[in-house]
């Protein structure tokens, strides 16, 4: 096996300087321990991540307790979460979560077990994630130092606040933020109320309020005072940039995007770098850099396709584990190409729908827009014809005539069957059509051909012929029709109507059940009245807005 012997004599030499600094005294040194480990973390990782996860390794080598062991195992898991390596993270902090869980150091066990939420919460496994928020929460309340309970009980509400984020809440996000600086000390050079102050940045900037964002900006780079520059710091410049880039004052932008480039020409933390270079596209696509901007969009492509591997990777890891706890045998080389086949038809058909829905949802806004366009020009002729005391027939809107049926009926049908009616009487079937309209009671469940018929005192045949010359369909689609045009008249004019529920909807117009109701309105639309009084509502917010 082939070895690399500097590496190996620089670990060699590395693990003996460390069991020199901290075993000094038979009892290993809190201070000497904790001033090794945040260099690792804030500096060495910063410009050399391989000799940072050799320090750390052999801080846990030399561990003597299970709370140093503890702490080097979740510096370890650290670093792998800057560069991504998810799968990682999680193994580490689980073997730390093992050890620390027997012991009564509650205030570590929080940050473990905070720390796997987070984790979780990034790979999209809410129930997962709550569940170590929650023992995390259980945990803090256990830690006798009051110091130690605040600031753990800060890394809760953090935590709550990133999935409140997670989930769309932003509002409830600065909320928890504020909540969490309650709890933390409020000087300079202290980390965790720097970062604290940038996350309640991000939100705001998020809610698109950008002068507070600033304000807090402002704040957070002045806590953060003489602390090194590390990512932390990259994310405030980061948000200065995006911030001053909506408020097109890009002479600031840039300065602040190239603040951020000294920390990013070090940083190994990807999810940093992403944001880098997606505010970096975003700069120069406002500045017309053509060249700048597409090899900004290349890194920023290619960092996401390296973050979106690592998220499959853990959770392609975590499936094969459960499959080999629950099955003895384990899976030959023929059952993995076809699970991969499996695995690429679901995806490509997961795409698919998702290509479908979004067309399919814009079809229904359109189709929307449509329907309420016409129908108020429909609405608005009508008025005019009535105050020039032009006796018409009631208009109806031209998307509705488009989804009715071709006649039942030949044309050599018509010829033969369809009754000679004189233009006397045709022209009174129709005045009493239009009488019948207005009268609305077509919403009478009962009504039927003969009825209509004895109403416009004609004869069942006549009436048919009527309706199919005139209207275009049968009896039963123009009574349907009929109550599809009131139904929607009322949705839109009285929106007291998009709060009832179907089966009132359908007994007002006068269906016999809320299925019918919703077939006709669909049928006659191409869009479920639930998608309909949806895309009302929507409306009706922009107007307000």
């Amino acid at each position: 096996m082939y070895v690399n012997i500097s590496e190996f004599k620089y670990s060699l030499i590395l693990s003996i300087v460390l069991i020199f600094c901290l075993s000094s005294s038979k009892a290993q040194d809190p201070d000497k321990y904790t001033e090794i480990l945040n260099k690792t973390f804030f500096e060495t990782s910063q410009t050399d991540f391989e000799k940072a996860l050799q320090v750390a390794d052999s801080l846990y080598q030399i561990s003597e307790t299970p709370l140093f062991q503890t702490r080097s195992l979740m510096l370890t898991a650290s670093l792998y979460e800057q560069a991504g390596e998810l799968k990682k993270s999680i193994k580490f902090a689980e073997q730390a979560n093992k050890i620390i869980e027997k012991t009564e150091h509650f205030d570590w066990q929080t940050r473990v077990q905070g720390f796997m939420a987070s984790q979780y919460r990034i790979l999209s496994l809410y129930n997962q994630s709550a569940i170590y928020s929650d023992k995390a929460y259980e945990a803090a309340k256990k830690i006798p130092d009051q110091k130690a309970s605040r600031i753990t009980l800060a890394m809760i509400m953090q935590e709550k606040a990133f999935l409140a984020k997670a989930q769309n809440d932003h509002h409830k996000a600065i909320d928890l933020f504020r909540e969490a600086s309650k709890y933390l000390d409020d000087e300079k050079g202290n980390i965790s109320v720097a970062q604290n102050y940038q996350l309640m940045a991000q939100t705001a900037i998020d809610l698109k309020e950008y002068d507070k964002a600033l304000s807090y900006l402002d704040t957070a780079l002045d806590k953060w005072d003489e602390l090194p520059p590390t990512y932390g710091k990259g994310y405030i410049f980061i948000n200065y940039a995006e911030a001053y880039l909506v408020k097109d004052n890009l002479d600031k932008a840039k300065y602040y995007i190239d603040q951020a480039s000294e920390i990013a020409q070090t940083s190994t933390y990807l999810e940093f770098l992403r944001r880098y270079y997606v505010v970096k596209t975003e700069y120069f696509s406002r500045t017309d850099n053509i060249d700048n901007f597409r090899s900004a969009l290349s890194k920023r492509d290619s960092i996401n396709a390296i973050l979106a591997l690592k998220k499959t990777d853990y959770l392609d890891e975590s499936y094969t584990d459960l499959t080999s706890k629950n099955e003895a045998l384990s899976i030959d080389l023929e059952t993995r190409k076809y699970l991969i086949l499996v695995a690429i038809i679901l995806l490509l058909s997961g795409l698919g729908y998702f290509i479908y829905y979004r067309r399919e949802k814009n079809r229904q806004v359109e189709k929307f827009q449509a329907i309420l366009a016409e129908f108020q020009q429909a609405k608005q002729k009508e008025e005019e014809l009535s105050l020039k005391g032009i006796d018409e027939p009631i208009l109806e809107p031209a998307i509705l005539k488009e989804q009715k049926l071709k006649k039942e009926v030949t044309q050599d049908e018509t010829q033969s069957e369809s009754p000679i009616v004189s233009a006397e009487v045709e022209e009174q079937i129709l005045r009493k059509l239009k009488a019948f309209e207005k009268s609305k009671h077509f919403r009478d469940p009962n009504i039927s051909l003969p009825g209509l018929a004895s109403y416009c005192d004609t004869n069942t045949k006549y009436l048919s012929y009527c309706i199919n010359h005139h209207k275009g369909m049968n009896f039963n689609h123009y009574i349907n029709n009929l109550r599809v045009q009131y139904i929607i008249d009322k949705l839109i004019n009285e929106p007291v109507y998009r709060k009832y529920k179907f089966a009132t909807l359908a007994e007002e117009a006068g269906f016999s059940s809320s299925n019918k109701f919703s077939t006709v309105f669909k049928k006659a639309t191409t869009l479920a009245p639930s998608v309909f009084i949806k895309e009302l509502e929507k409306e009706a917010l922009e107007v307000e807005v």
